[in-house]
């Protein structure tokens, strides 16, 4: 029997990131293996914007290498297991394009990416996504 399809409508799969603030932000090492860091986020219109600062790891990656992965999951039980994974190139935003939710955000934002955060924004594009609820047969 084949298995069902947990899979969101990619208007299920907006909706989910729209109330989420943070990102795993998945970048490519130079050796090409993975390197992941949680970064405030904010969904608007068909892209998701992020910001990190300029001196960490997940950025140097980024100057050299614009394929990211961006994930969200929430877990309160099994069967309300979500999750929307994002695959694209990142597009650096200049500070005049930031939106005005992420440019604006206080704490821990400024904690995390500082005055001389950078931003980028992937298109909502390339989704991954799975909603446990829908499983049936339990």
């Amino acid at each position: 029997m084949p298995r069902e399809s947990i899979t969101m409508t990619l208007d299920d799969a907006t909706a989910f990131l729209q109330g989420r603030t943070w990102v795993a932000l998945a970048t490519l090492e130079p050796d090409g293996s993975p390197w992941a860091d949680i970064v405030p986020s904010l969904l608007q219109q068909d892209r998701l914007f992020f910001k990190l600062p300029t001196g960490s790891r997940s950025h140097a990656n980024i100057q050299r290498d614009q394929n990211v992965c961006c994930a969200n999951d929430q877990y309160p039980t099994y069967y309300e297991i979500k999750g929307v994974v994002i695959h694209g190139k990142a597009e650096r935003i200049d500070e005049d394009d930031i939106p005005l939710g992420l440019r604006d955000r206080p704490d821990p934002l400024q904690k995390v990416a500082g005055p001389e955060g950078a931003c980028y924004a992937v298109p909502v594009a390339d989704v991954v996504s799975f909603d446990f609820s829908k499983i049936v047969r339990r």
